[in-house]
């Protein structure tokens, strides 16, 4: 499948480029000797803190973004825009709720902002804030300027929590970009067990924004590079990956295929996993 990226400037005049997440990472999670490598772990509850899983923004364009962030239960946000970090003077977007029908996700289109512009924003419930997140708007067409963008793609859950991105969150870098397989579908060690449905898929976004088990840092670079940047994502296999249980599920990497009379991306796993 061949994918362009169109960037409305004149000149990309710099570009950066990082190696695959689980490059430099520390060794792959591995149960103990004793332990029988295709057993699946179990799928684990949300963080309980508020905005634990801290924020992200994407799919930039000159004038609009979008802002996310999950809260712990269902509540009441506020989205917060600001042209410093500061927020001394913020523009208060209007309200949102999360619900348990997006897993307690929010997502919020920010309009009418300024053409290659630096923004802050924030997300307010309550006396609860949220980390701060940063994103540029892509520059207006014909502008001349220096564009700096970084991307990987894989990120193996089992290369947790992937250190390299702790210096990639430190950069200068205008945007980035996610190359698929933004999760791994696997729920053991030798790749036969993976997760089924739509709360399984959630579990496995959750997941990858979550300290690795054990570690004493409890860092988790994957959260603050969402963070950092405004990121345009791409889906690769993984994403949509097939059923092991049913034998007679499609193969939902394959959206355009006929099944059932109808299509792969008409059906419901399918809309489970693009829904996650």
């Amino acid at each position: 499948m061949k994918t362009t990226l169109r960037i409305p400037v004149a000149r990309i005049a710099i570009l950066v480029v990082l190696v695959g997440s689980g490059c430099a990472s520390p060794p792959p999670l591995v149960p103990s000797a004793s332990a029988d490598k295709s057993a699946p772990y179990t799928i684990t509850p949300a963080l309980d803190a508020p905005f634990a899983y801290g924020v992200a923004s994407g799919d930039m364009t000159g004038d609009s973004a979008v802002l996310w962030t999950r809260t712990a239960s269902r509540t009441a946000v506020i989205p917060e825009l600001s042209f410093t970090p500061s927020f001394d003077r913020a523009q208060a977007l209007p309200t949102v709720t999360s619900t348990e029908d997006s897993d307690f996700t929010v997502k919020v289109l920010a309009t009418g902002l300024r053409p290659g512009t630096r923004y802050f924003y924030r997300f307010t419930s309550g006396r609860d804030v949220s980390p701060i997140g940063s994103f540029r708007t892509a520059y207006a067409p014909g502008e001349h300027a220096v564009v700096r963008m970084a991307f990987t793609g894989d990120a193996d859950w089992r290369w947790r929590p992937f250190p390299i991105l702790a210096s990639l969150a430190q950069e200068n870098v205008d945007f980035f970009l996610f190359l698929g397989d933004l999760i791994y579908e696997f729920m053991d060690y030798e790749n036969k067990t993976v997760v089924e449905d739509l709360r399984g898929y959630r579990f496995k976004y959750r997941e990858n924004r979550e300290p690795r088990p054990g570690s004493a840092s409890a860092m988790v670079p994957m959260r603050d590079l969402y963070g950092a940047f405004g990121q345009y994502s791409v889906f690769d296999n993984h994403e949509t990956g097939m059923s092991k249980v049913d034998r007679n599920a499609p193969r939902y990497t394959e959206g355009g295929a006929p099944f059932a009379g109808t299509f792969v991306n008409k059906s419901e796993g399918f809309r489970a996993r693009i829904q996650a």
